[in-house]
């Protein structure tokens, strides 16, 4: 942050205005009785002493004899029994003066010189503080930005925006834990106040939790993140990084592209081409024939491009005799010992959109057994999910422990809830 932007941060709320410190300052124009009485009310009371202090001392600064003025307040803060409205405006004065010399370290004092008098109004001690904190994160440090941060969220108990931002000074000061707590309660206040979170504040828990390697927060804050703004790009951003950290073999990269085309998170010509080609290499060429069709449809892959030439001149030719075997294999699936062909032959039904016999290989895999449960319960639960049957998803989708798998339930379980019911 730049030193000119906290200095114009601190000139904005804390200008005093022209005039001189008189007894009769108030009444230097001519104002009818009302405007005078108010006016009088709100002059400063200040001692015999100061009061001469502090005018020789704006004097000075009309000058621009700041040297000079800041000995006159010097000596006003000197004064004998000066009272707390003396040392108020005489710290006032001095942010003037500090302000017009760039002197950062008498603006702090000063400013915490007003605070420590007990005279300063709420709105004011607001807007004090804020100064401090800015100057505090200008000079690195991080220690007082953090206390004025935490001084300004005890004042403004439902302003997510300052949790937010103290939030953000623990990151900057390496704090990630009190960080995500803090981050995460901006959430909480600002879902309570009725209004939407904005999201940003989701995408800053998500990103925190991703840069310190915190896998479960992680999980907890993109999960928060695509329920609330379930959009095709943020899919397709939660989804990649996913899939850069679970570091999947074929299985899970191939469950991964199908929840990130129910999702409309395919969208780049990296996305259909590799989903096309782990669906060939895991010997499902109607699957991986559908990524092909579509990226071509809308414009992301190209039979220019001689890779995508030749993945189609591989699969197209393998897709009649494979559907057609179909039938024979499910016969073979309900003969076997164990599960492991209804699970491969559920996955050839799934790549045709045959979502219902899907479930019924799947169904037959876990009764079999002899596969891995997470596996063919999640993708159980993503072809009940994309043939509608919510609660049956939701069910076997539940079902699903341990590992990244059981991340990507539930984030078929966040797909589906923003599905229609």
């Amino acid at each position: 942050m730049k030193k000119f932007s906290y200095l114009a941060l601190g000139a904005a709320i804390m200008a005093l205005g022209a005039g001189t410190i008189t007894a009769d300052s108030a009444f230097a124009q001519k104002r009818d009785k009302k405007a005078e009485a108010e006016a009088a009310a709100k002059a400063p009371k200040l001692s015999k002493p100061v009061q001469a202090l502090l005018s020789q001392a704006q004097t000075a600064q009309a000058a621009g004899d700041h040297a000079g003025a800041l000995n006159f307040l010097q000596q006003a803060l000197a004064v004998p029994k000066a009272t707390a409205e003396d040392k108020l405006w005489t710290y006032r004065l001095m942010v003037n003066s500090a302000q017009a010399t760039k002197n950062n370290q008498l603006l702090g004092q000063s400013l915490e010189g007003a605070i420590s008098t007990g005279m300063v109004s709420p709105q004011d001690e607001i807007n004090f503080r804020t100064a401090l904190r800015a100057l505090a994160l200008q000079a690195n440090n991080y220690p007082a930005a953090i206390q004025q941060a935490q001084r300004l969220v005890q004042l403004s108990p439902n302003d997510a925006k300052l949790q937010l931002e103290l939030g953000g000074i623990y990151q900057m000061a390496k704090q990630p834990r009190e960080a995500l707590a803090t981050m995460n309660q901006a959430i909480a206040t600002a879902k309570a106040s009725g209004q939407p979170v904005p999201e940003d504040y989701y995408r800053n828990v998500a990103k925190l939790a991703l840069d310190n390697k915190m896998t479960g927060e992680f999980s907890a804050a993109t999960a928060n993140w695509l329920a609330a703004y379930p959009t095709p790009q943020n899919w397709t951003t939660v989804l990649s990084l996913f899939q850069d950290g679970a570091n999947f073999d074929d299985q899970g990269t191939l469950d991964l592209y199908r929840l990130m085309h129910a999702a409309g998170a395919l969208n780049s010509e990296k996305d259909y081409f590799e989903y096309a080609e782990v669906a060939n290499r895991r010997g499902f060429p109607g699957e991986a024939k559908m990524s092909l069709d579509e990226g071509l449809a809308k414009g992301k892959l190209s039979t220019s491009k001689p890779y995508t030439k030749e993945l189609q001149a591989l699969v197209n030719p393998k897709v009649a005799r494979d559907r057609s075997s179909l039938a024979g294999l499910e016969g073979e699936a309900k003969r076997a010992a164990n599960g492991r062909m209804a699970l491969s032959t559920g996955d050839a039904y799934y790549g045709y959109g045959n979502f219902a016999k899907a479930v019924e290989l799947y169904r037959l895999a876990l009764q079999k057994g002899g596969v891995d449960a997470a596996t063919v319960n999640l993708r159980l639960g993503a072809a009940l999910a994309r043939a509608g049957q919510k609660a049956e998803a939701q069910t076997a989708l539940q079902a699903v422990q341990g590992g990244p798998r059981q991340q990507m339930a539930q984030y078929w379980l966040i797909w589906l809830g923003n599905r229609q019911a």
